[in-house]
């Protein structure tokens, strides 16, 4: 046992919070409050005590004069909802001040859509102090398909814009994965990795059934899935277990799988699954150093115990990614140093083909109804994993697992105040690799012993990578998602916030490391795939659009194929959507340009992932719809039209009353004669007929449909009203 004490008695301006286990092994955090120091350098000392033996820890604070900047998590709010299902549906954005002063904001709907509303309109967020916004869509009277707006917040430090998409299904069943990215960890020399999980669930009406079949698409030398076909629910989720091959060829270099799975009767179908067998050279720390680490599964335990209840117990494995055997330490208390947690066992061996199992106990006795945070600390060597464990203790005996939690039935002798929040996914001091997935998982339950399965959790990088919005499995209050790592970084800190309805949000932290990754795969960009002529994040797109897809990665080098029909695959690189090859334009690291397959059916979304060399992407999706005009035109929003003899209409050769003109377009739709992806179009118009209207005249429309001999582009002609000026 050891005490720690924080120690700046020459800058008593500052303070600080010492969080972590008193017995070792351990790992100690170190919050610091700033307080109202000027700019400067301070320092101070942390001093750990162990009997006789002191250990003296410098602190250095530098504080910096920073202007006030305004930050939003989430940066795209996405809903998802059912046309059998109406109603008014919210979730919570969340300010914060990353500078210094005070930031008055306020709130508008920029495109003013009646469906979504937004409270409050103004207020203040200062440093240390984040506000919020409260965002509600109404989807009563709306029509399967998608729709979309955006938040604009106008601040002293400038102005964020928030995409909002709401997306209504049409009835019946919505296939849906907790996570689409994996990776497993086998060095050479050691066993196959742990096999890992992934739930797959119903998204659609209560009482539809999912009937899902799973199948590798390729990685089955080193991959098996398990099972081949299954079922999921609205209240009971699937299981396939990935499991990677004990008869695997061990490489330097790395190994990827995709896995399909798909139900021909559900909405969302097919989804995909990237997995990679990391070789160990990015496992670190420090990166590259082949240290054994542990690897505890799962990352993260929450219990639920009434006052004076009997102590219960869960079982933590303990993984090594060694073939030799090694010996572990473990230790675990209150973050407040009480005794309410502990473990089976203070040491054990463990190898990667001899994980070990150890009993984690949580005893309520002695402890008043609350929310009560430990912590388990596994170490192996000299580097320590830690295992978050959150304890509700109720006043009664805990309300049953719901489909909502909030729904009738619930324990009506337990009134619900707070929420708390687990981090499930990755332990602290976490190890992930730039260019590969990450799963994230947090379990967000409220002080009465019930899972919260309708809230929201947020989670945000401090290496710059995008925030991700976990979806719940609606059943345990399990929140999931795949983190698309991207910068890497040697600490990093990953923060998460939970929300539901008018209670304080939950938060919490872990911490670790982003290695840096000599063989990354692709990295497709969070709503990377925007409409070529009208680039919205979050905009919806047409089967044919022409769409440009960003991310990093996606090629080995700058090219257009320029050959007709279109190439599926070029020099390596191969654009899958709703599992069907896109057509290429142009390939680049940083942008490709493709066609959205035309035999995709609209009003519907699909999966999307880049393949480089063999290499997937972690998927994304794209939401298609009947038809998403965008009219071609220059950095300054004018449009890019033609003469009829197709010389350019501008400034020297403006466009005459009563003229013919020529507007080019992506994302009209299906057209009369139907084209397939990548070949040169007929003269063929569209089925659903524009409007044109100049000056705020209707012009006559003389033909609007894919431009002959071009392909994914549409064209309209038109005569100037001759009365416009």
């Amino acid at each position: 046992r050891f005490v720690s004490n924080f120690d700046n008695a020459q800058n008593p301006a500052w303070s600080a919070t010492i969080f972590g286990t008193r017995v070792t092994p351990a790992t100690l955090i170190l919050a610091i409050d700033q307080g109202n120091l000027p700019a400067g350098t301070y320092t101070a000392h942390v001093k750990l005590t162990a009997g006789p033996l002191v250990v003296d820890i410098p602190v250095t604070l530098i504080v910096k004069t920073v202007p006030p900047q305004l930050t939003v998590r989430p940066t795209v709010l996405r809903f998802p909802a059912r046309v059998s299902n109406p109603g008014t549906f919210a979730q919570i954005v969340h300010l914060n001040n990353s500078g210094s002063g005070t930031i008055s904001a306020s709130a508008s709907i920029v495109g003013k859509s009646s469906w979504l509303s937004i409270a409050p309109t103004s207020g203040t967020v200062a440093q240390n102090s984040p506000g919020f916004l409260r965002a509600a869509v109404d989807t009563r009277g709306l029509a399967a398909g998608s729709y979309r707006d955006v938040i604009r917040l106008t601040s002293n430090a400038g102005n964020v814009d928030i995409p909002v998409v709401v997306f209504i299904a049409p009835a019946g069943p919505a296939l849906f994965l907790s996570q689409v990215g994996l990776r497993f960890v086998a060095p050479q020399g050691t066993s196959p990795a742990p096999s890992q999980k992934i739930s797959v669930l119903n998204y659609g009406d209560p009482g539809s059934l999912v009937n899902w079949s799973a199948s590798i698409v390729t990685g089955s030398d080193w991959l098996s899935i398990s099972p081949t076909s299954g079922t999921a629910g609205t209240n009971a989720s699937g299981t396939l277990t990935l499991t990677p091959l004990a008869t695997a060829t061990r490489s330097d270099s790395p190994k990827y799988a995709v896995i399909r799975i798909a139900d021909p009767k559900a909405f969302l179908s097919p989804r995909y699954v990237t997995a990679v067998l990391d070789p160990g050279t990015t496992s670190g720390p420090p990166p590259g150093s082949g240290n054994p680490l542990a690897d505890p599964i799962p990352a993260g335990l929450t219990f639920s115990s009434a006052v004076n209840a009997a102590a219960t117990s869960q079982i933590l494995a303990i993984n090594a990614n060694t073939s030799s055997t090694v010996t572990y330490q473990a230790s675990a208390s209150g973050t407040d140093g009480a005794s309410w947690l502990s473990v089976s066992s203070a040491s054990g061996q463990v190898s990667a083909a001899s994980p070990s199992r150890l009993a984690v106990t949580a005893d309520p006795s002695g402890l008043v109804p609350g929310v009560y945070s430990g912590v388990v600390n596994i170490a192996v060597g000299s580097f320590v994993r830690n295992v978050p464990v959150t304890l509700v203790v109720t006043g009664t005996a805990p309300s049953a697992q719901l489909y909502d939690s909030y729904a009738t039935g619930r324990d009506a002798s337990c009134t619900a105040s707070k929420l708390a929040l687990t981090s499930a996914g990755v332990p602290g001091n976490f190890s992930v690799a730039a260019g590969w997935p990450a799963s994230i998982s947090m379990q967000l339950w409220d002080d009465c012993g019930s899972p919260v399965t309708t809230g929201n959790v947020v989670v945000s990088f401090s290496n710059g990578d995008p925030p991700l919005t976990l979806r719940s499995d609606l059943i345990t209050g399990t929140y999931s998602g795949t983190w698309n790592v991207g910068n890497a970084q040697s600490q990093v800190t990953m923060s998460a916030i939970g929300s539901y309805a008018s209670f304080p949000s939950a938060s919490t932290q872990i911490s670790g490391t982003v290695n840096a990754n000599t063989s990354p795969a692709p990295v497709l960009a969070y709503d990377g795939i925007l409409h070529n002529s009208d680039p919205k994040v979050g905009g919806a797109l047409a089967p044919g659009n022409v769409a440009q897809v960003y991310g990093s990665g996606l090629a080995s080098k700058t090219v257009s194929p320029g050959v007709v029909p279109l190439a599926t695959q070029f020099n390596g690189t191969e654009v899958i959507i709703g599992g069907l090859s896109a057509p290429l334009y142009f390939l680049s690291s940083g942008q490709l340009n493709v066609q959205i397959p035309t035999e995709l059916a609209a009003n519907s979304q699909y999966a999307a992932l880049v393949v480089v060399n063999g290499a997937p992407s972690v998927p994304d999706s794209i939401d298609l719809v009947p038809y998403v005009p965008g009219v071609t035109a220059y950095t300054d929003g004018r449009a890019i039209a033609q003469h009829a003899d197709y010389s350019l209409v501008d400034a020297t050769n403006p466009a005459k009353p009563g003229e013919v003109l020529i507007l080019y377009l992506a994302g009209m739709g299906a057209t009369e004669t139907s084209v397939k992806s990548g070949q040169a179009s007929p003269a063929t118009q569209v089925t659903v007929k524009p409007t044109v209207t100049v000056d705020g005249q209707s012009a006559d429309l003389l033909y609007a449909g894919l431009t002959p001999g071009g392909i994914g582009l549409y064209q309209i002609n038109f005569r100037v009203p001759s009365t416009a000026k």
